[in-house]
């Protein structure tokens, strides 16, 4: 495995998936009882953004840096901040320097009482995953692949707590191999709160994967998010070329699927679609309507240096960063959409795109 998250870190990716690890953690903490964190692929465990990897990459300029300074609305603070009390954590003179990947984000809000185990294939990742951990005692780490040795870890003692898999997605089948092991943890731990991460570059891959998704025999409460960056993503855009084209390139778009919410539950309508449009602020629900009456939001024009950085990145496609959360804590399901919406708005790698979201079942 030659994958190093050095050149990802703080990334719009991971301002995604550490915001919704930190609530989820922050929920966890509601009861006195302790629980477990597992992360599947800890890697470093935090991360310098003045290193070498940082400087010929900068995501975390599209990312987490777009968020310093930034005032996080009022109904949004409690959801984010636990995230950014994680970064402060790692930054006592102030700024962002350091940023914590997930190990240091379940470090910085668990208690005496809970437990964090992390499984690390790369040997030469290990002295660095210690230092940075400190000799926590709440902490112990495996050298050990996740493919194979993540589901004989559950249920875990506590029988509380969450299980996050990171995979590098290296080979062309991890997106598979995801799902299958994000159905094997479930069987084992079908209390947990089970997040997997993935990214997407086209929209057969992710059909693809919410399809295994649904043929599984049984499944559990789902939430699914996804937070689209613009100008390089696969639904189109004058980098990309994408699959859609056209006024699709333009739009900031994101999702959040789940099945049972409770808002949807008591209006008694769980297997409705939903679309909403966001105008002045105000999100407007109506139920979903193929009739060309309905209308996107008028795209807007691309961030100059959200381009300008893709361009001297080379890379064209910049994936969606998706989510697969198992049994999400009720917070989450709560603010999924307005959080998904603050970052798209906020993020300057999306913030050109016109303001939709979707809420639907699996």
């Amino acid at each position: 495995m030659n994958y190093d998250h050095s050149f990802h870190a703080g990334s719009f990716s991971d301002v995604l998936k550490h915001s919704v690890l930190a609530a989820c953690c922050t929920a966890l903490n509601q009861k006195e009882k302790p629980y477990r964190v597992i992360d599947a692929f800890a890697g470093f465990g935090s991360y310098d953004l003045q290193s070498e990897a940082a400087i010929r990459c900068p995501e975390w300029q599209d990312g987490i840096a777009a968020l310093e300074n930034v005032l996080c609305p009022a109904a949004l603070q409690p959801f984010f901040s636990p995230y950014f009390a994680a970064i402060a954590a790692l930054n006592a003179n102030g700024g962002q320097r350091y940023y914590p990947g997930s190990p240091a984000v379940a470090r910085a809000l668990a208690r005496p009482q809970d437990r964090i185990t992390l499984l690390e294939a790369n040997p030469k990742f290990i002295p660095q995953l210690k230092h940075n951990m400190r000799a926590d005692k709440r902490v112990s780490i495996l050298q050990a692949d996740a493919w194979k040795a993540l589901a004989g870890l559950l249920p875990p003692p506590e029988k509380r707590g969450l299980v996050l898999i990171d995979a590098p997605f290296e080979t062309e089948n991890e997106h598979a191999r995801t799902v299958d092991l994000l159905h094997a943890c479930y069987k084992k731990w079908q209390a947990g709160t089970i997040i997997a991460w993935l990214p997407l570059k086209s929209a057969v891959q992710e059909a693809n994967m919410l399809h295994q998704l649904r043929t599984w025999p049984k499944r559990p409460e789902v939430l699914y998010m996804k937070l689209q960056p613009h100008g390089y993503g696969y639904l189109g855009s004058p980098l990309a070329g994408g699959e859609c084209g056209g006024e699709a390139a333009k739009r900031r778009q994101w999702r959040v699927f789940s099945e049972r919410t409770p808002e949807l539950a008591k209006a008694g309508e769980s297997n409705q679609s939903y679309i909403g449009e966001t105008e002045g602020g105000i999100l407007n629900r109506k139920k979903e309507n193929p009739s060309p009456a309905l209308r996107a939001p008028s795209p807007a024009h691309p961030s100059p240096d959200g381009l300008r950085r893709a361009q001297q990145r080379g890379e064209g496609k910049l994936p969606a960063s998706a989510l697969i959360i198992l049994n999400p804590p009720y917070v989450l399901v709560q603010n999924a959409t307005p959080a998904l919406e603050w970052l798209a708005a906020t993020l300057p790698a999306t913030a050109p795109m016109a303001q939709r979201w979707v809420c639907t079942n699996l």
